[in-house]
C-alpha cells in the first residue's frame, strides 16, 4: 500500500466525526475501508498507487445498484437514509478521501454530522461528498471477486476464491481499456497482452514502448515506399505489429501505474504520424509504378485531421455540459437525489459492437488500410478508404446532430472552445495550474 495514506477500519460503531477528526489530524489522503468488504490487491491498488487529484471509491456494475455513477464519478449514492433515483453500480465499500479536496469534505462532513443520519458512516460520508459535488472518481472494480456482505461465511468463501488467482493475470487483465474498438478487443489484444506481459518483466517503460512502435510504424511506412508487393505485405504486417506495440505501452502503464502527460502526448503524436506516413508511403510506392495519387494521399490526411479535431472537440464539449450537471448541490437530507434520469435503455451486444465499427476506429482503420494495401496496392486504398470514411462519418455526425438538439441551449462555462484559438496561449496556461 502507498505509504502517504493513512487507513482505517469503518464498523457499525465509527462516527462520521471519529473520520472527520482522523482526516483533519492527518496531511495524508484518508483511506476508509468497511470491516465487511473484501477485494483483491489490484482492487485496492486502484486506490492506494494510482495518482489521484481527486477523492475516489470503489464499484462494481450493478444494473439498479445503490450507486450511480456518470462521467467516470460518483453522481449519486446511498445509505440508510438515502437512495439514488437510478443507479448502475454498486458502492463496494472503499474510499479515498483527497487531501486536495480538503476544505470541502470537512465542510460536507460536518454537515452530515449536524443531521444526525442513519447508516453506516462510510455510506453517509460517500451521500455526503455526492449531494456537496465534490467530484469522487469512480474506480471500477472487475476481473476478480469481492465481497461487501454482513455474512461472514461469504467474505470468506471470496477471500478463499481470490486466494486462488494468479494476481499477475488479474492486474493484466485489469490493464486493458474495456472501451477499445472491436478489432482491438478480439484481435490485437490478445497479442498486446503478451508483449506487455514481456515488457513488464524487462522492466520497459511506457514510453520506451509508444518509441518501438513508432520505430515499426514508420518501417512500415518505408516498405509501402517500395511499391512491389511483397514490400507492401510486410509494410501491412508491421502496420499491424506496430498497432498491438501500440496497445502494449496504455496496458504498461495502467499495470505498472506510470503515468504521465508527457506518454499521453507521445502516445496521440506518434499515432498520427504513423498513419499519415503510411498514407505517404503508399504514394510514394505508386509513384514508382507510375500512378499519381499524390492528392487522395493528402485527402486522406485532410480527412483523418478533421475527424480526429471534430471528435476530441464533440467528446471535450459533452463532458463539459456534463461537469456542468454537477455544479448544484443537493441538501444532505434532501429526499430527491436531484438526478434526473437520462440514461438510454443498453444496447445490446450486437447493436454495441457494430457501433464501435461503425465509428471507424484506429484498429479498423489500419486493418483496412492493411487489407486494401495487399489486396490491390495504393490505388485500391484510397478507393476503399474514403468510402469506409464517408459512411463512418454520415453515420456518426447524424448521432451528434440527434444529439446535439437535445441538448438545452445554453452556454458552457469552461473556456474550452476560446482556448482552441491560441493552442499555445492554451498550453501555457495548462501548465501554469499544474
Amino acid at each position: 500500500m502507498n505509504q502517504s495514506l493513512t487507513s482505517l477500519v469503518v464498523t457499525p460503531a465509527t462516527s462520521i466525526e471519529e473520520v472527520l477528526n482522523r482526516f483533519v489530524a492527518s496531511t495524508n489522503d484518508v483511506l476508509l475501508i468497511d470491516e465487511n468488504s473484501v477485494v483483491a490487491d489490484p482492487h485496492l491498488e486502484l486506490l492506494t498507487d494510482y495518482p489521484r487529484s481527486s477523492s475516489a471509491a470503489l464499484v462494481a456494475t450493478e444494473k439498479n445498484g445503490d450507486t450511480l455513477i456518470r462521467q467516470g464519478r460518483i453522481a449519486s449514492a446511498s445509505s440508510a437514509s438515502h437512495k439514488v433515483t437510478i443507479g448502475n453500480r454498486k458502492f463496494v465499500g472503499l474510499i479515498r478521501l483527497s487531501q486536495k479536496q480538503r476544505d470541502q469534505i470537512i465542510s460536507a462532513l460536518e454537515n452530515a454530522i449536524e443531521q444526525n443520519a442513519r447508516g453506516n458512516a462510510i455510506d453517509l460520508i460517500l451521500v455526503a461528498l455526492t449531494r456537496a459535488m465534490i467530484k469522487v472518481d469512480a474506480a471500477e472494480v472487475w476481473a476478480a471477486p469481492y465481497a461487501r456482505s454482513k455474512d461472514a461465511a461469504e467474505r470468506a468463501k471470496v477471500r478463499e476464491e481470490i486466494a486462488q488467482l494468479n494476481m499477475g493475470r488479474v492486474r493484466l487483465r485489469m490493464a486493458n481499456r474495456a472501451n477499445d474498438g472491436f478489432f482491438s478487443v478480439f484481435f490485437l489484444r490478445k497479442f498486446s497482452k503478451l508483449l506487455t506481459w514481456l515488457a513488464v518483466k524487462i522492466k520497459a517503460t511506457p514510453n520506451q514502448v509508444t518509441l518501438v512502435s513508432f520505430a515499426i510504424g514508420l518501417y512500415s511506412a518505408f516498405s509501402f515506399a517500395q511499391g512491389t508487393f511483397w514490400w507492401i505485405f510486410l509494410g501491412a504486417a508491421l502496420l499491424q505489429l506496430s498497432i498491438i506495440v501500440d496497445c502494449v505501452d496504455g496496458e504498461l502503464a495502467r499495470y505498472t501505474r506510470k503515468f504521465s502527460q508527457l506518454g499521453a502526448w507521445l502516445d496521440a503524436v506518434t499515432d498520427r504520424v504513423k498513419e499519415y506516413m503510411v498514407f505517404l508511403g503508399l504514394a510514394v510506392g505508386a509513384e514508382k509504378e507510375g500512378r499519381d495519387l499524390w492528392i487522395p494521399a493528402i485527402a486522406m490526411m485532410l480527412i483523418q485531421t478533421f475527424r480526429h479535431l471534430s471528435d476530441y472537440n464533440f467528446a471535450r464539449v459533452v463532458k463539459i455540459r456534463a461537469e456542468d450537471k454537477f455544479a448544484t448541490p443537493v441538501d444532505f437530507m434532501a429526499e430527491f437525489d436531484g438526478i434526473i434520469p437520462t440514461e438510454r435503455e443498453p444496447k445490446g451486444r450486437l447493436r454495441y459492437w457494430l457501433g464501435k465499427i461503425i465509428q471507424f476506429p484506429i484498429g479498423e482503420r489500419w486493418l483496412a488500410i492493411s487489407a486494401s494495401a495487399v489486396v490491390g496496392g495504393a490505388a485500391f486504398t484510397f478507393t476503399i478508404m474514403p468510402i469506409l470514411a464517408f459512411i463512418s462519418a454520415v453515420i456518426v455526425y447524424r448521432g451528434r446532430i440527434r444529439r446535439t438538439r437535445q441538448m438545452q441551449i445554453e452556454s458552457i462555462k469552461s473556456t474550452f472552445i476560446s482556448d482552441q484559438a491560441d493552442l499555445l496561449r492554451a498550453k501555457t496556461k495548462h501548465h501554469q495550474e499544474i
